[in-house]
């Protein structure tokens, strides 16, 4: 009987061991999941600004917050994601559904601005291409569609932002249509072509005057290598854009005054500020014109005694400091034309 109890004893103190075992490890388990839950919550937001070459200039084009991280090799690093960056760079031919983990979103942060990383690449995550920025909280994202495995230059590593040969093979060309009159309207966007490739506009046939086409970077006028005309339409084609394009109406064969707006200038206007010298500086927002960095119109003067001169859209540049932890801005403000 004696020998029964001791075995009922035996087997009720397992049973409280094992017992006490089970909520010590499933309280264990409590405490790293919320670790893990606190973890995530302290992570800070990044900012993130993203740039594409317009015209041979890095432009950006959008800012927000990231506030994922993962792991990319041996590091953590912030990350971004194919589907969002679909958004920010649609204009610009960028498709998210064919895109395969190509390395053409390269980023920096600002410790070192003016290089740019392509060494780690994007990873497919539960069927979604997660691409790397840096562990910083501040990011720079870059856009070379061109910086493929096969072209030529194809970075790997780093490079600086303002290599001669990147900008070349990844610079956008805007190609766009004005009518000094201001008498049409629906007139074709804006588009952005990457350079070497085709573009088409479709023009309505003018009454009076005739269509002319400018090279923007050297004030010629080009004309189209197709164009197909119908009762009240024409469609133009250029075959291989190697700079921007300006198409604008006209009473006269050649127009007497074609006029250039370019607020993309501050570069050339840094000046010190207090202890900040100009090369310390970086230009990260520009004015712009009728939603570009510049603009072309034509004064014809035998229909205009006065010319009216348009107004940047907003009437400051904004420029942050190079390898500032704090994060320190200064804005330049338009005084006018010269």
């Amino acid at each position: 009987m004696s020998n029964d109890r001791k075995t009922s004893n035996n087997q009720k103190s397992g049973l409280r061991l094992f017992m006490l075992l089970c909520v010590f490890i499933a309280l264990i388990g409590a405490g790293i999941v919320k670790a893990i839950e606190a973890n995530a919550e302290s992570i800070a937001p990044a900012n993130v600004e993203y740039y594409v070459l317009i015209d041979n200039e890095w432009t950006r084009i959008a800012t927000d917050e990231v506030n994922d991280m993962r792991g990319f090799g041996n590091k953590s690093r912030y990350y971004t994601t194919a589907s969002h960056l679909k958004e920010i760079y649609k204009n610009y031919g960028f498709d998210a559904s064919i895109y395969n983990g190509e390395m053409i979103f390269p980023h920096t942060d600002y410790m070192d601005p003016n290089t740019i990383w392509a060494d780690t690449a994007p990873e497919l995550e539960d069927n979604t291409w997660k691409i790397p920025l840096s562990h910083r909280t501040r990011s720079y994202v870059y856009y070379l569609p061109n910086n493929v495995k096969g072209n030529n230059p194809y970075y790997t590593t780093s490079v600086s932002k303002e290599d001669e040969t990147l900008k070349s093979t990844n610079t956008f060309y805007t190609v766009s249509v004005s009518d000094p009159r201001r008498t049409l309207t629906n007139l074709p966007e804006t588009q952005y072509i990457l350079t070497g490739h085709s573009v088409s506009l479709t023009l309505p046939i003018l009454s009076q005057g005739n269509w002319l086409a400018y090279n923007c970077d050297t004030d010629e006028v080009i004309e189209p290598d197709d164009y197909i005309t119908s009762k009240n339409e024409m469609k133009i084609t250029f075959d291989h854009v190697t700079s921007p394009i300006k198409v604008v109406t006209s009473t006269l064969e050649n127009p007497e005054y074609t006029l250039r707006f370019n607020t993309n200038t501050v570069n050339g206007c840094l000046t010190q500020i207090g202890e900040i010298a100009a090369s310390q500086q970086q230009v990260e927002e520009t004015m712009t014109i009728l939603g570009n960095t510049s603009y072309e119109d034509v004064y014809e003067s035998d229909r205009e005694d006065v010319y009216t001169v348009f107004e940047p859209d907003s009437k400051r540049c904004l420029v942050s400091i190079k390898g500032s932890s704090k994060m320190k801005k200064y804005y330049y403000v338009f005084q006018g034309w010269c």
